[in-house]
């Protein structure tokens, strides 16, 4: 659940988030939902500061998110840059099949913390990129769940 659905102040959120990238370099900000329209949504917030695109993903549960988007922001923290269509299977255990990139066409529309952090007032929306499994048989957030140490 995102912090201010339960109840969280918007300074406390801040504060979080910002304390997650001071410490780690970066911060996931999660978002409810509410079904198959209004999907959960969770993106990453620290990696603009590095020139690197913010990663986001739908329908999965804040663990699973986490589990989805920590490899990718890791790596990106270590120099790594991905874009769309790069292969990611090295980033992922066995038996997991890893996901695809997709360019986010506009990020204002989802990663609203991040392009009021990053963005400047005449700036494109900043750069995001989309974490996405192709099969829907494919189960993400319990197959990354039952491979994490």
């Amino acid at each position: 659940m995102c912090g201010m659905c339960g109840g969280e102040k918007i300074a406390a959120t801040w504060r979080r988030i910002c304390d997650g990238i001071l410490s780690v370099g970066w911060s996931l900000v999660t978002v409810s939902g509410n079904g198959i329209r209004e999907p959960s949504f969770a993106y990453t917030m620290g990696l603009s500061e590095c020139g690197h695109p913010e990663f986001i993903v739908f329908g999965l549960g804040d663990f699973e998110s986490h589990a989805a988007i920590a490899p990718l922001a890791q790596a990106a923290l270590g120099g790594a840059c991905f874009d769309e269509g790069d292969n990611l299977t090295d980033l992922y255990p066995p038996g997991v099949s890893p996901p695809r990139l997709l360019r986010f066409p506009d990020s204002t529309t989802h990663l609203l913390w991040a392009n009021d952090m990053y963005r400047g007032a005449d700036d494109l929306p900043i750069p995001a990129l989309q974490v996405v499994w192709i099969s829907e048989s494919d189960d993400p957030g319990r197959r990354l769940i039952r491979c994490l140490p």
